[in-house]
């Protein structure tokens, strides 16, 4: 799971629902697709999952419009840094086998752990 810096408080980012990003702020990383799910860590520290919701293109920079979620740890973080959630792809092709049995591996993994879904003092 990616984690993205953005140059807002913890204070700000409480009382917003989306920030932009701008895709030169991600170092060099992979592009960011649509529905890609990210946390956030703002310049106090804080740490909280997001999305990308829409991209956006100028002639010189792609602008992701992240939509913001609960706060987290970094020890939830930690505990899924090496879980992949397949993004879903829209294609004129059937999945493979392979597709689906990633997907269905991803699923089973968040099934086992539950609380990993949800946010430091909804437990």
């Amino acid at each position: 799971m990616q984690i993205v810096d953005v140059p807002a408080g913890t204070h700000h980012l409480d009382r917003a629902t989306h920030v932009r990003v701008d895709h030169a702020r991600l170092d060099g990383a992979a592009p960011l697709d649509a529905g890609q799910v990210l946390v956030v860590r703002d310049r106090d520290g804080g740490l909280r999952f997001a999305a990308v919701d829409r991209l956006e293109f100028s002639a010189t920079e792609t602008t992701y419009l992240v939509q913001l979620g609960h706060r987290t740890d970094a020890a939830t973080v930690g505990r899924l840094a090496g879980t992949v959630v397949p993004l879903p792809r829209r294609v004129d092709r059937e999945p493979s086998r392979l597709e689906v049995a990633d997907v269905v591996a991803a699923l089973r993994t968040l099934a086992a752990e539950p609380e990993r879904l949800l946010a430091p003092g909804h437990r």
